[in-house]
């Protein structure tokens, strides 16, 4: 794996996640749809709301669950979003370093 450039980590087992119930709804929304953020060259900055309504379309989710639902899935998105910029920052400042030696 380390030749595809793959590292060992991304292979572990992630740790069970506990999901409050009433929120299994907002947790598979995002889940299934982790991988649509809007962006830009400074990188992420925002979950699609355009694919979450089509989800919840398909689920036939209206009215104020709806909006109840978005809510706890920006809640979601905003904790992901902040973990990503650390991540970023941390790579640019190990780039950093690495220019400087």
């Amino acid at each position: 794996m380390k030749r595809l450039g793959i590292p060992v980590e991304a292979l572990a087992q992630p740790e069970p996640v506990f999901i409050y119930p009433g929120h299994e709804d907002a947790y598979q929304l995002f889940c299934d749809h982790a991988d649509q953020w809007r962006s830009h060259m400074g990188g992420y900055y925002a979950f699609d709301a355009t694919v979450a309504y089509a989800w919840m379309d398909s689920e036939g989710i209206e009215g104020k669950r709806r909006n109840e639902l978005w809510r706890e899935v920006r809640q979601i998105a905003g904790g992901a979003l902040a973990i990503m910029r650390e991540q970023m920052e941390e790579a640019q400042r190990k780039a950093s370093a690495n220019r400087s030696h």
